[in-house]
């Protein structure tokens, strides 16, 4: 299972990433935008993790996309 997330995080990561650069903004304005470090950023687009799940419909609307365009997983208590 831990497989599965490692590979679904590194697919949310390279999404997140193309959508970020295509609205021409640097990690630290995305996380200002949606309220958090740019360390968080980095982090989710490493593919080290998913945002919170409070966050991904913020994560979401500030980009302009879905869930299913990011490539979110539905949340487990494993995320």
């Amino acid at each position: 299972m831990a497989e599965s997330r490692n590979g679904s995080a590194r697919v949310f990561a390279e999404r997140l990433l193309q959508f970020r650069t295509r609205k021409g903004w640097s990690r630290r304005e995305l996380a200002a935008r949606m309220g958090v470090t740019d360390a968080a950023v980095g982090y989710w687009e490493r593919g080290d993790g998913f945002p919170t799940i409070g966050l991904r419909p913020v994560l979401c609307k500030v980009l302009g996309v879905t869930a299913k365009d990011l490539h979110l997983p539905p949340y487990n208590a494993d995320d």
